[in-house]
């Protein structure tokens, strides 16, 4: 089955909550600028709009409505649905619900977790997918989040690109909250169902990008524990270990087990079978089949590919300990070759010359904060604005670029709208007076 994207209207059951707004008694000043949310003890079912992403082994569902987040994973091998219905928590808004796969800064909610965010469709070849965005309120900060689904496999890819847009340092960076049905590849550590990127920076610099990359699946959700690699992941529980391709079709494979020694003078032992795997059935290794004292499991295919590497040291996150803040009464041109705060230098130079209507200056401001940093969605909208103004042949030119970086970004949708040429716009309605 070819992997699909559509629109759907699902049916789910909420609590019902009381909106309290700012100035009210019982207001929660956290949840500023929106309003805080009080439990009631009556809940209803409402139909919402989901994106599906569907394939021969799973269908995943998004709700745009409630933050982004995915309410639904069914796992079409096992006939099971990966994720459980959502409960009640306290967040900063007051009352809030958890559950599915969702978007949150430092292991807690977004203010805006339970509100609506952007999406779109993704344009791709190779696979189906959706994007969805949001700009933070409280952070100053917005992230995109695109989510992939392939023909041949139950892997969920998911891209998530968060950018600074102020300037200053920030440390409320994504993580990702994932249920006890899915597993995440081992890019990630997991505690307590809050993801974290392995080489996740401790901070993110002013008007800086990073962008982080998971690959998520179902699993049996009462498992103790899990390992993940590029094509296989193995779930361990008191019953025994269970080993999920993530390969399409049967594919011999090699196991390798290795066994923790009985002793200090003794060496642990390494057993290996044949096997063939695929991701329409898991491979049960009850504890009666392990060799005992069974510890480690590595997977490789019959290529010498690891599906599975053997456990490896857990790489450091990059130490960012030295990105500052941008000082308030600084000479932006006297930062220009700061390694750190360069770029934020060539974008207020470039924004005060736009103030002063110094062309060449903006310019030449431009062109440094693009060369020091061409991953700015908003230095390419900044040039896209020069354009426009400037007009002639390259009016426009540069809206490809920040729209690649951040396609739903509100600021590009206006400069589109901007740059339209008249002749592009509809024909006014022959119904309507024209104006005077």
């Amino acid at each position: 089955m070819q992997a699909t994207g559509s629109t759907e209207q699902i049916t789910l059951v909420f609590p019902i909550f009381e909106a309290v707004m700012p100035g009210e008694d019982s207001y929660e000043s956290s949840a500023y600028p929106y309003p805080a949310l009080k439990v009631q003890s009556q809940s209803e079912s409402r139909e919402i709009s989901v994106l599906t992403l569907e394939n021969a082994f799973i269908k995943a569902q998004w709700a745009p409505s409630l933050g982004g987040r995915m309410v639904s994973c069914f796992d079409k091998c096992a006939g099971q649905e990966r994720i459980s219905p959502m409960r009640t928590i306290q967040t900063a808004r007051g009352d809030g619900l958890q559950g599915g796969v969702t978007v949150e800064l430092n292991g807690h909610p977004r203010l805006n977790d339970l509100g609506p965010v952007d999406a779109a469709q993704l344009d791709a070849e190779d696979a189906a997918g959706f994007i969805l965005a949001e700009t933070a309120a409280g952070t100053e900060l917005s992230w995109h989040q695109w989510v992939r689904l392939t023909d041949d496999s139950p892997v969920i890819e998911y891209e998530i690109r968060v950018f600074n847009r102020s300037r200053r340092a920030s440390t409320s960076l994504p993580t990702l909250r994932i249920p006890g049905g899915l597993a995440i590849d081992d890019g990630w550590e997991v505690s307590a169902g809050v993801a974290r990127s392995r080489i996740h920076p401790t901070e993110l610099g002013p008007q800086a990008t990073a962008t982080l990359f998971a690959r998520l699946h179902p699993i049996d959700a009462d498992a103790d524990s899990y390992r993940s690699g590029r094509r296989a992941t193995v779930t361990f529980s008191r019953l025994g270990w269970k080993v999920y391709a993530l390969a399409d079709e049967p594919t011999p494979a090699t196991i390798l087990i290795s066994t923790v020694p009985p002793d200090s003078e003794t060496t642990g032992q390494t057993f290996e079978a044949n096997v063939t795997l695929s991701s329409a059935t898991a491979l049960f290794l009850s504890r009666a089949e392990l060799p005992p004292g069974a510890a480690e499991i590595a997977i490789r295919g019959a290529n010498g590919e690891w599906w599975l590497s053997p456990p490896a040291p857990h790489r450091s996150a990059p130490d960012w300990s030295s990105v500052r803040e941008w000082p308030n009464d600084a000479e932006p041109a006297s930062y220009l070759n700061d390694p750190v705060l360069g770029h934020v230098a060539a974008i207020r130079l470039a924004d005060m010359a736009f103030g002063q209507q110094d062309w060449v200056g903006l310019d030449a401001a431009l062109d440094r904060a693009l060369g020091s940093n061409a991953e700015n969605p908003l230095a390419w909208w900044r040039r896209a604005a020069r354009e426009r103004i400037a007009g002639g042949e390259d009016a426009g030119a540069a809206l490809p670029n920040a729209h690649y970086l951040a396609p739903l970004e509100p600021l590009l949708r206006a400069e589109a709208f901007l740059n339209q040429s008249p002749e592009m716009g509809p024909e006014p309605s022959p119904l309507v007076q024209p104006l005077q």
